[in-house]
């Protein structure tokens, strides 16, 4: 580990990552971690960077900009793999205006909520749901390549129990996240 080396030469390290677009017209926000990251972020202050202690452990905002992108990357190869099928089939006014209403409008907190509670009532249905668009893109002539990967989430979850586990829509998602991630850790120790 860099921070190991750094540290034993009797200097500090402070771990930084950078979120969101680097640009010349606004500075990217930088979270900072490590004992002396909190000091680290008054400094990159003081010459206009959005610089932000993180937490004081090594490792932690590293492993959050990693697991953000899960999302973020996620979502950017979502919209263009999707549009690029809607402009395939005709469909490409119609299915923005879907994503952009489904995203823009209402209680989109409520909306990402719903879709974990009902995950797991719905993965083997969703699982099937996906082989049938995969299906519809190979016929269309587009590879389907997040169709096939949502398609194996889902038939993981059921697999580790889900649907068995909340035969009722839970209150919350964090449930199914934490019933989830239990399932996976005790599969991966087997």
């Amino acid at each position: 580990m860099i921070g190991a080396i750094v540290t034993s030469g009797g200097a500090e390290f402070v771990e930084g990552v950078i979120l969101g677009a680097v640009n010349s017209l606004k500075s990217p926000v930088i979270l900072l971690g490590g004992p002396t990251g909190d000091s680290a972020a008054l400094v990159f202050q003081q010459y206009g960077f959005d610089a932000r202690f993180y937490a004081p452990e090594i490792g932690r905002a590293s492993a959050f900009k990693m697991l953000r992108s899960i999302f973020s990357k996620g979502i950017e190869a979502v919209l263009v793999e999707t549009l690029v099928a809607a402009r395939r089939a005709g469909l490409l006014d119609e299915i923005w205006e879907e994503i952009r209403t489904t995203l823009c409008t209402g209680d989109i907190e409520g909306t990402l909520q719903t879709w974990i509670r009902s995950h797991a009532r719905s993965a083997q249905r969703r699982c099937h749901e996906m082989q049938e668009v995969s299906d519809f893109l190979q016929e269309i002539g587009i590879e389907a390549v997040l169709p096939q990967a949502s398609g194996q989430v889902f038939a993981r979850s059921f697999q580790l129990g889900v649907s068995d586990a909340f035969p009722q829509e839970p209150a919350s998602f964090r449930e199914v996240i934490e019933y989830l991630q239990k399932q996976q850790s005790n599969h991966a120790k087997t």
